[in-house]
């Protein structure tokens, strides 16, 4: 059994994704080999690679317009931290567990320097209610996870702050477990 048809095999059995992975540069098809996604954590994919043998856990990259996803760091991976991700995002602002001691503290800090800027009542009703809604979630979100506040849209989210995978505009990212040789 080649290496391709063990991960597929164990893959399959497993609910995880194979993938291809380029040693080319820029998507370009240059000795592909395989390579399985979708664990949940680190913890599970070195187990895996364990398993199989000759495996090691890598992060990768891929360009929307790639059909093959590219090694993107030798050094071991580690979860993707969204605040990464959304600290250079300028579209979106985001929160964190303990930022804010209380309401108050949230309402001194994000509040009213929203409301000093704004040119009538209704731009001043709009961040209430857009505040008041992050305020909520920032309530009710787990120790491992954050708050996005959409500026233009006004949406409201709590996503998980560590991951294994994540899409930004036209790039993808993955940990993934692929062959040593």
């Amino acid at each position: 059994m080649t290496i391709f048809e063990k991960l597929q095999t164990l893959a399959k059995e497993r609910g995880l994704e194979v993938i291809s992975v380029n040693s080319g540069r820029y998507g370009h098809p240059d000795k592909l080999k395989p390579a399985v996604t979708g664990f949940k954590n680190i913890r599970d994919a070195e187990h895996f690679a364990a398993f199989v043998g000759d495996c090691e856990v890598v992060s990768l990259y891929r360009h929307d317009n790639w059909k093959f996803w590219e090694v993107k760091s030798d050094r071991k991976p580690e979860l993707f931290d969204m605040v990464d991700v959304y600290f250079k995002d300028c579209a979106s602002l985001y929160f964190l567990p303990g930022e804010y001691k209380n309401e108050k503290d949230f309402i001194d800090e994000e509040i009213k320097s929203c409301i000093e800027i704004a040119e009538n009542i209704d731009d001043m009703i709009k961040v209430l209610q857009t505040k008041k809604r992050v305020w909520e979630a920032i309530e009710n979100m787990g120790e491992d996870e954050m708050v996005l506040e959409h500026i233009e849209t006004h949406e409201v989210e709590t996503i998980k702050r560590y991951v294994m995978h994540y899409n930004e505009d036209i790039h993808n990212y993955t940990i993934a477990v692929v062959p040593m040789a």
